[in-house]
Parts: C-alpha cells; structure tokens; sequence
C-alpha cells in the first residue's frame, strides 16, 4: 500500500486500522515543524494509545517540507507485516478504520471531535473506495473523504 499524508505544519494526522479505539494498530503522522515523525501506536480503548515499535518496520516513509507550510509524508506497508496482532488488508473487503487528527498540536494528543469512522473498500485493482462514513456531521465526513482521497492503494508491494 501507499499512503500519502500532507498535512500543514503543526497538527497530526493518524489511522487506524480497526473499528475503533479499541485493540487497534494506529500509525500516527506528526508534522511537528522543526522534526517531522512517523510512530507506531496501538490503542486498547478510548485511551491515549501506547508507542509500539512492534509495527515500526510496517511502514517505510519519506517526509517532505513542501515549503508551504505543508509536511508530506509518503509511507508504503504491506498487506500483512507478518507481525504478531498486526492488521491484515484484506483486498476486495469494505474494512471498517478509523482516523483522528489535530490540527493544531502536532504531539499525539485528544482529538476532540476530530475524528471519523469509516467504510473503505480496497480493491485488487488498485482502487479505494470510501463506502460509508458512520454518524458524524457534514464537516467530518466532507475532511475524511478529502483526507483519504489522499492516500491510495497503488497496488500490491
């Protein structure tokens, strides 16, 4: 898979790869301005989820200051990492995720109502598609589906 993430300098960006907070691999895009990261998380509940460096060699990332007050982050992972507890993408299967973002503190931090639930559909072709996005309002669901529009399934790494 391939992710790209642009987001403006000083917020973060995360998903997740589950239904909810709750037993949930995260990967956590932090533009902080002066260090940009990439962390591994994952989260039990509606808890500040733990750094897991378990699923560090998921993800492979190459960070850019576009100059503009932008931080893009390019990040491939496989389908399955062959890690223990590691989430598998099954292709061709609407897979229930979740993403958060602040957009004024680039440190992991609460959320407030920054968040979304959602349906995406991977398919084998390369395509994404956004299915549903679960009972927020308009402003939400409108920055989820710009958001992940974002990031595409190129195909199989």
């Amino acid at each position: 898979m391939l992710m790209n993430c642009t987001i403006p300098g000083g917020s973060y960006a995360g998903w997740g790869w589950g239904s909810s907070m709750t037993d949930t691999e995260m990967v956590i895009f932090s533009a902080d301005a002066t260090t940009p990261t990439v962390g591994t998380y994952y989260s039990t509940g509606k808890t500040p989820p733990g750094a897991d460096a378990k699923y560090e060699s998921c993800y492979t990332t190459k960070i850019n200051d576009l100059g503009n007050g932008f931080i893009e982050f390019i990040t491939t992972r496989p389908l399955d990492c062959n890690i223990a507890d590691s989430y598998v993408v099954a292709l061709d299967t609407e897979l229930e995720l979740i993403t958060a973002w602040n957009p004024t503190n680039p440190e992991l931090s609460f959320h407030s109502g920054n968040y979304l639930e959602f349906t995406q559909l991977f398919a084998s072709d390369g395509s994404c598609t956004l299915v549903e996005a679960a009972g927020h309002n308009l402003q939400y669901y409108i920055h989820g589906v710009f958001m992940w529009t974002a990031w595409a399934l190129i195909g199989l790494l």
